[in-house]
């Protein structure tokens, strides 16, 4: 159980390193979404981009054990398992530095944001978005008959006005409040290429090590549970990425990351978790500088000690009598005649 508790600072340490992994499947997302998802004319998923992460895996992992850790073993100086992780953790602060800049980038190459009346608004809207959900025009007939079509999902009532078009039933267009239509920005989502291959090259540090750390360095019997507690750690980082979006977006008329993020502010989104991920390091190192690396040696012995712990307990509490036997390791033990309770050893 100690080995196991002394492993519970690196585990928890993960936590923050999956939730910059799992931007690649929410942020980096929204911020693909408002850039130009063409290549030759042609449309490109912006889900596609998740392929650079694991083409980075497949590309980078042999040259990673070919080349790199043997060349830095020749020189002198081997990578120990910590060591790997914490470069990893590097590569996943690199990534939101860089996601970051391309956010900048990417403001900059948007065109002026509009309505639904602005032709060329509406003309270059971000595939990601229905152009329907900002049609204030749907809105007027959603208002007069609930049946006849879906509500806009970004248009409401202006509170407390219910002015009528001229001669008409329908409610005014002064009455409904539609958002701005998310553009399209001139930046091809391809610039999101290096963020996705840095957070690949993290991923072979930081988790592919992880799963050898936690399970070299945990008693046999334990093993199993020092991995699953790992896995868990990826639950957990998407999970406590939860309430840091809810910080940054508790201001309801500045929130970072909004429906539309050209009005918001994704890029400080992404230095902040790059520099809560520098924190993280920072006490990373803290705890791993003085670690001390268990053997094969040395948890054979603690798992010789475990069951010869195990078995001094049951012996004294419930003494062999003659013809039974109890197998530890590679050792019977059995009463002697008279069951007493001086067990005899014999090795099978």
């Amino acid at each position: 159980v100690k080995l196991v508790t002394r492993l519970t600072p690196y585990l928890a340490v993960m936590v923050p390193f999956w939730g910059i992994y799992s931007q690649m499947s929410t942020a980096f997302q929204n911020q693909g979404c408002q850039m130009d998802l063409t290549m030759g004319g042609a449309p490109v998923p912006v889900s596609a981009l998740n392929c650079f992460d694991t083409l980075a895996i497949l590309m980078l992992v042999p040259f990673f054990d070919g080349w790199l850790y043997p060349y830095f073993k020749k020189i002198g100086y081997p990578l120990s398992m910590l060591q790997k992780i914490g470069l990893g953790f590097v590569f996943a602060m690199l990534a939101m530095f860089v996601a970051g800049f391309v956010e900048i980038y990417r403001v900059s190459e948007s065109p002026t944001p509009g309505n639904y009346l602005d032709v060329n608004a509406r003309n270059n809207i971000t595939p990601c978005q229905n152009i329907d959900d900002f049609n204030p025009y749907n809105f007027q007939s959603w208002y007069q008959d609930p049946s006849s079509t879906d509500q806009p999902a970004y248009c409401s009532q202006v509170a407390g006005c219910t002015a009528l078009q001229p001669n008409s039933t329908l409610l005014s267009l002064s009455c409904i409040d539609c958002d701005n239509i998310p553009q399209m920005s001139k930046l091809s989502v391809f610039w999101q290429v290096p963020q996705f291959a840095l957070v690949g090259t993290s991923e072979i540090l930081a988790s592919i090590t992880s799963l050898e750390f936690f399970y070299s360095q945990a008693p046999f019997a334990m093993r199993s549970v020092t991995q699953s507690l790992n896995l868990f750690t990826t639950a957990l980082g998407s999970w406590i990425v939860i309430p840091i979006l809810l910080l940054v977006n508790s201001d309801p008329n500045n929130e970072w990351v909004p429906r539309n993020v050209d009005g918001g502010h994704l890029d400080w989104y992404f230095f902040l978790l790059s520099g809560l991920m520098g924190l993280n390091l920072m006490v990373f190192y803290f705890i791993a500088k003085d670690y001390e690396y268990k053997s094969t040696a040395d948890l054979h012995l603690v798992d010789a000690a475990s069951n010869s712990s195990s078995f001094s307990s049951v012996s004294q509490s419930d003494p062999l009598e003659s013809g039974d036997a109890v197998c530890v390791g590679d050792r019977t033990v059995s009463g002697d005649a008279r069951g007493s309770n001086n067990p005899i050893l014999r090795t099978n």
